[in-house]
Formats: C-alpha cells, sequence, structure tokens
C-alpha cells in the first residue's frame, strides 16, 4: 500500500509540473518551479527562494535610501542654485538704466528690436528714446493734442510688430495715430470720443484692427470698440462692439490667431469672448475668488495660461485646458501690470507696492524667482524686449519713473 501511495505522489505530481502552460511560474512542494519552452522547468529549493527574496529586499531598501539622499541634495542644490540666482539677478538688477526724463509715466512700450521705448511724459508729451546708447538718449518730443475734455494722462501706448506705427490713447479715449519711420514723428490719424475715457487697448496679431475699452462718463454703459485700421489711407472706423458692461475694463487680451478676446476689469469678472460673431458673443464666465477689481490681464503665447491680477495684489491664474484655477498672494498692492515672455517661462508683476515680481510659471501655481526694487513709486507699466532680453519699467515717481533692466531672471 505504501509503494502504491508514493507512486500516485510522484505521478500527481509529474503531471502538475509538467502540464502547466510555458510561462507558468508557482510553487510546487515549497519549492519555486518556472516553466519555459527554452529552459523545460527549473526548480530552485524553497529556502533558496525565500533567503534571495530577503536579499533582493533588502538590496531594494539600499537603493531607495540612497535614492533619497539623492533627492535631498538635489533639493540643497537647486535651492542653492535658486539663492545664487536671486543675488545675481538683485546685483544686476539694482544697476538698472534709467532715462533721464522727469515726471512720472503711466504707459510706454518697446520696439521689435528693442533699440526704442517710447514713453508718456508730463504735460500731455510722448518721448521717443533710443536706448543703445549711455545714458538712453531722447530722439523725439510728440506733443499729445489737448482736447476740450482733458482728462490728464495717457493711458496707452503700443508700437506695430514692424516699429513703423506708434498707436497712443488717453483717458478722452482720443485714439492718435503716428508714423515712426519720419522724424520727427507725424501725425498719420486721429479718432476722438469726447465724452468718453479709456483705460485699456489691444491690437490684434494682424494688425487690421484695434481693440479698445471705453468708459461712458456720464452712465454706467461702458464698451469694448472694435475698430478697422487703414493706415495707408489714414483712416480708423467702426466695425463693432461689446455693450453692457457694468463698470470699466481695464484689461485686454486676445489669442494668437484673433478670435477670442478676454476683458476683466472693474466688473470683477473676467469674460471670454468670441470674436468672429458680429457682434462679438459671450462664451463664458471664468470662475475666481474673492470679490476684488481687477486691475491687469495677460495671456500666455500660447493661450494656455491666462493671468489677472487684482486690486489687492493677488494673482489669479487660470490653466485654461484644463479649466484649473489658482490664486496666490502677489504684492502688497494693487496688481497693476503683466509681461509674459516669449518662451512662456515667465511671468512678470508689477504693483503698486514700488516693485516688480518675476514668476516661473512652468510649474502651477506659479512660483517666485525674484524681486526686483528700486522704483520709488507705484509701478504702473511693464515690456518686454525678447530682442535684447530686457525689461522695461514704469512708474508714478518723480525723478527715474522709467527703468531699464539688465537682467530678466
Amino acid at each position: 500500500v505504501v509503494v502504491v501511495v508514493v507512486v500516485v505522489v510522484v505521478v500527481v505530481a509529474f503531471v502538475v509540473v509538467h502540464a502547466v502552460p510555458d510561462g507558468f511560474v508557482g510553487m510546487v512542494g515549497g519549492d519555486l518551479v518556472i516553466q519555459s519552452p527554452e529552459e523545460g522547468s527549473v526548480w530552485i529549493d524553497g529556502e533558496d527562494y525565500v533567503a534571495a527574496r530577503k536579499q533582493l529586499s533588502s538590496a531594494v531598501a539600499v537603493l531607495e535610501a540612497q535614492n533619497e539622499e539623492l533627492v535631498q541634495e538635489n533639493a540643497v542644490l537647486v535651492n542653492a542654485f535658486q539663492a545664487t540666482s536671486s543675488k545675481l539677478c538683485h546685483a544686476l538688477g539694482s544697476t538698472a538704466t534709467t532715462l533721464p526724463m522727469t515726471g512720472g509715466t503711466f504707459a510706454l512700450d518697446v520696439s521689435e528690436k528693442g533699440d526704442r521705448v517710447v514713453t508718456a511724459m508730463p504735460n500731455r508729451e510722448v518721448g521717443v528714446w533710443d536706448i543703445t546708447t549711455t545714458p538712453p538718449a531722447l530722439l523725439h518730443t510728440i506733443q499729445y493734442p489737448r482736447y476740450e475734455t482733458d482728462r490728464n494722462w495717457i493711458t496707452t501706448i503700443l508700437i506695430s510688430k514692424d516699429d513703423s506705427t506708434l498707436f497712443v490713447v488717453d483717458k478722452n479715449a482720443a485714439i492718435n495715430v503716428w508714423n515712426l519711420t519720419t522724424s520727427p514723428p507725424t501725425m498719420i490719424t486721429e479718432l476722438l470720443h469726447s465724452d468718453l475715457g479709456s483705460f485699456a487697448m489691444v491690437l490684434t496679431h494682424d494688425e487690421s484692427h484695434l481693440i479698445v475699452s471705453v468708459r461712458n462718463a456720464t452712465s454706467e454703459d461702458n464698451s469694448v470698440l472694435i475698430l478697422h485700421l487703414d493706415l495707408p489711407n489714414a483712416s480708423i472706423t467702426y466695425v463693432d462692439s461689446i455693450e453692457g458692461f457694468s463698470n470699466s475694463i481695464d484689461g485686454l487680451a486676445l489669442s494668437r490667431d484673433d478670435t477670442i478676446l478676454y476683458t476683466a476689469g472693474a466688473t470683477r469678472q473676467v469674460d471670454v469672448w468670441n470674436m468672429t460673431t458680429s457682434p462679438p458673443t459671450k462664451l463664458r464666465r471664468l470662475p475666481r475668488a474673492g470679490n476684488s477689481k481687477f486691475n491687469s490681464l495677460a495671456l500666455s503665447h500660447n493661450d494656455t495660461r491666462l493671468y489677472a491680477g487684482d486690486q489687492y495684489g493677488a494673482l489669479h491664474v487660470w490653466d485654461l485646458p484644463s479649466e484649473s484655477f489658482h490664486m496666490l498672494d502677489l504684492h502688497e498692492n494693487t496688481a497693476s501690470a503683466f509681461a509674459v515672455s516669449q518662451a512662456d517661462d515667465r511671468l512678470y508683476t508689477a504693483s503698486y507696492d514700488n516693485t516688480i515680481s518675476i514668476w516661473d510659471v512652468t510649474q502651477f501655481p506659479p512660483a517666485l524667482v525674484h524681486t526686483l526694487e528700486g522704483h520709488n513709486g507705484w509701478v504702473t507699466v511693464l515690456a518686454l524686449s525678447e530682442a535684447t532680453g530686457q525689461l522695461i519699467s514704469g512708474a508714478d515717481e518723480r525723478q527715474n519713473s522709467v527703468r531699464i533692466w539688465k537682467t530678466v531672471c
């Protein structure tokens, strides 16, 4: 009987082992069995297998500990690099060049070549500066027209991509267009809305239209005007408008294909508009936190991130593809102006706390890289030259109101 039992056990074991399909891995009688078409049945002693597993676990634990050490060392190196970069930025930034002009400014722009800066100056003058010289030289002074319903200051300045045309709008919503290729610059045309005020202007990327926000001085009927530019014929004509805003629109941002417009301002909302319809139709209203007024607006060059600054200095960020939203403390006072790098990796923010902050926007939410200090008044406007890597800032201060920062971190 004993012999029969042994034979049965052997036969059963044989059947179990050799009847399994190729690729089988399992335990048989305490041993590890691997079945493959190339090697056949491979038996590993159970005790050896357990010992090997323990050795492997120990090795994995050692590697994980070493990896954790590397992660910590990398964090130390990153922090050291950021600290060094910050010191370098501060050292170079503190030597920013200043334009030799008196009085504050609320509007400026830099040419595409990065060799000219146009600034609003006191007494309704516009200055054209050569910033390739040391110190920068004032090339031309344009006397901006003074209208009957003068509301003091120039609010927006834009230079065309080919550096040939200058667009200037003031708080009267008076739009002046100047030819920068002549010496001195000559006026091409103007458009006046004497009962309105303007706080924002954007040029379409094909430079065929000008979009201007206007505020009615006598009612709550605020608008965004779409104007057609025919500069060879010295003509600006009304095309369309977005009506019915309850308060002023202080920020405009346009998609690269000119089909989507973003608006923000004292309305306390950020709205998205379809510019392919007439009149433009509202697509949606973006979610937000709080109830503050917006003072600045910027869109990344790849149309994926929208940035808005509010009256209390907070930064509102929308990741448009995922519809994610984040708000973080930005400045100690109003976030007044933004500039986005061409590579969409840096956001530059100006504030009434007299500082400029540089943000790493490759991550979400953005991370603060460095803060530039030096202005003694509200920083009101920014312009970024990708050609030269210079950041130009304007402020409301009596002297040194325009600075050209020699480094962009």
